[in-house]
């Protein structure tokens, strides 16, 4: 379903330290994909950072994940397909000096044979707990049909770490449950 009118949300979102992140996103006239906006005063960001053309937002989530005292802003976004595909986007304040974008390692499209992504067709689900951020999908079959899984579950554990690239989701464990 695709939106019938070109439609903008506008949401504020504080940080434990005071500091005010302001999203905007876009959907244009018939499009399904969203321009979303990120800016803040409080971070001297001069120029806005645009994400373009990515999936409508199912979620916006402030957390300090890597407990450093100061919050990282985590978007998740939902394809509006029958696959309905996830998608996750990190920015951390870098000790409220501005945003940075976190890197997000062995994202979902390493999904070759005996990766840790076999499977992935969509219905990804992320949960944040502790000191993790956990993604949830179900495994898929060759014969599998867009809604019908009939393997089991894939669980995938991150946690943020900064070193001098910068900021890095990565993978801390991966199992499958049943």
């Amino acid at each position: 379903m695709k939106p019938p009118t070109n439609s903008t949300s506008y949401k504020e979102y504080r940080t434990k330290s005071g500091k005010i992140i302001c999203i905007t996103e876009t959907h244009p006239i018939g499009e399904n994909l969203s321009t979303v906006k990120i800016s803040s005063e409080c971070l001297h960001i001069e120029t806005p950072i645009v994400l373009k053309d990515i999936n409508p937002i199912e979620k916006v989530i402030v957390y300090d994940l890597n407990k450093d005292g100061y919050d990282e802003i985590y978007i998740t976004t939902r394809s509006i397909d029958t696959n309905s595909f996830s998608e996750l986007f990190g920015f951390a304040s870098d000790k409220d000096n501005g945003l940075t974008q976190i890197n997000l390692q062995n994202n979902r499209k390493d999904s070759e044979k005996g990766g840790i992504f076999e499977g992935c067709l969509g219905h990804e689900i992320y949960k944040f707990e502790k000191d993790a951020i956990v993604l949830e999908f179900p495994i898929y079959k060759e014969k599998d049909g867009d809604s019908n899984p009939t393997g089991a579950t894939r669980v995938i554990t991150y946690a943020l770490n900064s070193d001098k690239s910068g900021y890095n989701l990565e993978v801390t464990k991966a199992s499958t449950k049943n």
